[in-house]
């Protein structure tokens, strides 16, 4: 079972006596592991440091180094200390055996051993390994897919966004034109009825009035529509710092939002320049906005 994953898995085998070497490099080469060797603790971590192998047997008794200072410096090196180690030594004290599992091995086979039970050892340790490896890149694998379907579902969010900021561009060109027109034809009607009686006059103006109440209205109604599904909660964020403001300095800061001109919000509610400035300096003075500050840089903090 799981035969695939271990098959050409590389072991490092350590010891230094040179029949053991070949009895051992012989029997895992037949079992289908490449093998590399060597003799001394410091090959040994030379080796293990350039060959990353992924599986060290390990002789506790070696000439230079032992093997449990082997294993310490492996396992305190970035590059090794994941690599496993099963120590193989004639010592059968149970002081050496918890020494060895306290420097890093993860198994201990004692001298003289079966063939089999080594095999098996070597082979379920190696099972773990690429169990290990397999479901790093099984994560990696999903964090990847995860993260490109973030990536797609932002794409769309940002296009849905980009279309809705073009849709408030061209709504705000149709208003502030179609805006500029009925101003153009208030100021020829005034002009024209002049001559009339007051009273017809002022019912005129009453008409008009009443009109550019109604068309305001529903310029502005086509505005927030489309500014809610872009800024969202900004109404609610600016109640929340200024619970003071009106409906229309509300509104002012919305398009302020839009960075529109004075002129445009001028167009917009059917009003002059003159009445936006005032409101503007009223805004100003309610959102505590220093002379030097740009009003709407502050908007834009909100």
């Amino acid at each position: 079972m799981l035969t695939y994953l271990i098959t050409n898995s590389r072991i490092l085998i350590v010891d230094d006596n040179y029949d053991t070497l070949c009895y051992l490099g012989g029997l895992l080469t037949d079992n289908h592991f490449k093998v590399f060797s060597a003799s001394t603790g410091k090959q040994a971590i030379a080796i293990a440091t350039v060959k990353n192998p992924d599986l060290i047997l390990l002789d506790i008794s070696m000439p230079d180094i032992s093997g449990m200072e082997v294993c310490k410096q492996l396992k305190s090196n970035s590059e090794t200390e994941n690599i496993p180690v099963i120590f193989i030594t004639g010592k059968t004290e149970t002081e050496d055996i918890v020494k060895g599992f306290q420097t890093g091995a993860v198994d201990y086979i004692i001298k003289p051993f079966s063939k089999y039970e080594l095999l098996a050892r070597v082979s379920a340790h190696l099972k773990i390994v690429k169990l290990q490896e397999k479901l790093l890149k099984d994560q990696e694998q999903l964090h990847l897919k995860e993260k490109g379907f973030l990536h797609k579902e932002k794409e769309q969010i940002e296009k849905e966004l980009e279309q809705v900021k073009k849709e408030v561009i061209s709504v705000s060109l149709k208003i502030s034109k179609t805006s500029s027109e009925i101003i153009e034809m208030t100021n020829k009607i005034i002009s024209v009825i002049k001559s009339s009686d007051h009273a017809a006059v002022d019912r005129i103006a009453s008409i008009i009035h009443n009109f550019n109440n109604i068309r305001e209205k529903e310029n502005w109604n086509e505005i927030e529509t489309r500014f809610v599904k872009i800024h969202g909660a900004f109404f609610e964020n600016l109640l929340k710092h200024f619970p003071n403001l009106t409906k229309n300095e509300l509104k002012l800061c919305a398009y302020l939002r839009l960075n529109l001109s004075t002129k445009e919000i001028a167009n917009f509610n059917l009003q002059s320049e003159d009445a936006i400035k005032k409101a503007r300096y009223r805004l100003r003075q309610k959102l505590n906005a220093r002379s030097d500050e740009n009003l709407c840089s502050i908007i834009l903090k909100i």
